[in-house]
């Protein structure tokens, strides 16, 4: 639990309030500097801003502990890439794709060519990144629970990046 909560809480207290990741209606997130759309799944319907962070909700899942099922509450924190890994943000591709695999993420494949995306996770938390340049992307960090792994590749799917987004040097 303490290392999601470091995770956590460096997500969130590297953010400056200037630009944020946010709301474009009909279930989709938007970012006006990364220059993107994605999809969020349907089983969020809670969305809370925190500055340059998007807190999405899920109010009540059931899972079970040793006592038997418990309803809990999953959250998905996203921010922009280069708010979380500032001294990554103008790497070349090859150099991004070494970093983050020398730190133990698995990469992820999807479907456009232009985004490098990455994951990782350990007992308490999901991490996953995704950049197309220039300081241009996403992060998505969750608890590791079951099932949210599934969400949060679903919404890495989703991204369709705006015309002239891909900032590859």
């Amino acid at each position: 639990m303490k290392s999601f909560i470091s995770i956590l809480l460096g997500v969130l207290l590297s953010a400056p309030f200037s630009h944020a990741i946010g709301r474009s209606g009909n279930g989709k997130i938007a970012d006006g500097f990364s220059a993107f759309t994605a999809e969020v799944p349907n089983n969020f319907p809670i969305w809370q801003q925190d500055g340059a962070n998007l807190m999405l909700e899920n109010p009540g899942v059931f899972n079970f502990n040793d006592l038997g099922p418990i309803l809990q509450p999953e959250f998905i924190w996203l921010n922009e890439f280069r708010t979380t890994y500032r001294e990554q943000e103008n790497l070349a591709r090859q150099q991004l794709h070494d970093f983050f695999v020398d730190k133990g993420f698995r990469v992820l494949a999807l479907e456009d060519p232009c985004i490098e995306a990455f994951i990782v996770e350990n007992e308490s938390a999901i991490t996953a990144v995704t950049s197309w340049g220039g300081g241009k992307g996403l992060v998505v960090v969750a608890q590791n629970y079951a099932g949210l792994e599934d969400s949060i590749i679903g919404i890495l799917q989703s991204i369709k990046l705006n015309q002239g987004a891909c900032s590859w040097k």
